[in-house]
């Protein structure tokens, strides 16, 4: 659970006199349900009392007399009135602060159950190093007891996690006085621990109004390690993304000799160099041959092309394709393939 002592009313205060229910303009007449205008009404017709009195009793007469009952009437009457008007008020004045009971006994009751399911540890230490608000997940990240912790100090959590090793090998009171100073002056800031249960804790700090400040607690193992398989997933993909490379130059090389070769011979023998060829359908054969070795060399072409590509290293080249002799090519191929698919 949640705590929540009187301290933190006082950083609350200036929301909570912020109320938009609570209309000010009746807050004067709840403090002081009789006004110094009503005390003087009273006064003033007590004096009136006794002035009548006197009267009567000087001069014996009559008319004093009914001045008097007439006065002592209409004092019975203020009387009453302000009573019944004190009354009300202390009703009205009732009335509302229970309203504002309940009002902050659900806020608070909201504000406990975000703190209790937000994830994260939280706590809140003020000015003086006392603890006035966090939650269990404080307690359970940094591995403190939850029923101790209530009225437990800053000093007193830090000498608890230097003792039992949480910041390493050191003098305790040195270390202790260290964090202290530091906790309160180094805000805002970001950190990362190993807790000794060999957990990766990030603390955030930041300053809150009247020298408070604010922690939280994020248990970042699980992130961290999926960072690390990506990188590591990453590099795996780099170096085979550069093998692939590497092969694929060593492989076009390879192809390109014995290719050039084709070509050549081709290109030697459809030019009838060495003499005229008897039979038509070789000349044919062989200008087949050549186109194919030719498309060949173009694939080898584009396949270094789109290694150089994923390498960042193409230079692109604009110029004037001939489409009429294009299609041709790819009719002519296609025709000659058809051809020795029937013959076969």
């Amino acid at each position: 659970m949640t705590r929540w002592n009187e301290s933190i009313g006082r950083l609350l205060g200036p929301i909570a006199a912020a109320d938009p229910a609570r209309p000010p303009s009746h807050a004067s007449s709840r403090r002081r349900l009789i006004r110094p205008r009503d005390t003087a009404i009273v006064l003033c017709t007590v004096l009136l009392i006794g002035c009548c009195t006197s009267t009567f009793i000087w001069y014996g007469q009559l008319t004093p007399l009914v001045v008097g009952y007439a006065l002592s009437a209409a004092t019975a009457l203020i009387l009453a009135w302000l009573a019944v008007r004190s009354l009300g008020r202390q009703q009205l004045a009732v009335a509302w602060l229970l309203r504002g009971k309940l009002r902050l006994k659900r806020r608070n009751l909201l504000l406990q159950n975000t703190l209790e399911n937000i994830g994260e540890g939280l706590s809140v230490f003020d000015s003086r190093g006392r603890l006035i608000a966090w939650n269990s997940r404080f307690c359970e990240l940094l591995d403190l007891p939850t029923d101790a912790v209530a009225k437990t100090a800053l000093r007193d959590i830090l000498m608890l996690q230097t003792v039992r090793g949480d910041f390493g090998e050191g003098k305790p009171d040195a270390e202790v006085t260290s964090r202290l100073d530091l906790f309160y002056r180094d805000v805002p800031t970001t950190k990362e621990r190993i807790t000794p249960a060999g957990r990766l804790l990030q603390i955030r700090r930041r300053a809150m109004p009247n020298g408070a400040v604010l922690s939280i607690y994020s248990d970042v193992t699980d992130i961290k390690a999926s960072e690390r398989k990506l990188i590591e997933a990453r590099s795996q993909a780099e170096l085979a993304n550069r093998a692939k490379g590497e092969f694929l130059a060593n492989m076009s090389h390879e192809l390109r000799t014995p290719l050039n070769a084709i070509i050549g011979f081709s290109e030697v023998i459809s030019n009838e160099l060495f003499g005229p060829i008897a039979n038509e359908k070789y000349l044919e054969y062989i200008g087949d041959i050549h186109a194919s070795s030719l498309h060949l060399l173009a694939i080898i072409n584009d396949v270094l092309d789109m290694s150089k590509i994923e390498a960042g290293k193409v230079e692109l080249a604009q110029e004037l394709v001939p489409m009429q002799s294009l299609i041709a090519e790819e009719m002519r191929r296609f025709t000659s393939g058809r051809r020795a698919a029937i013959s076969s």
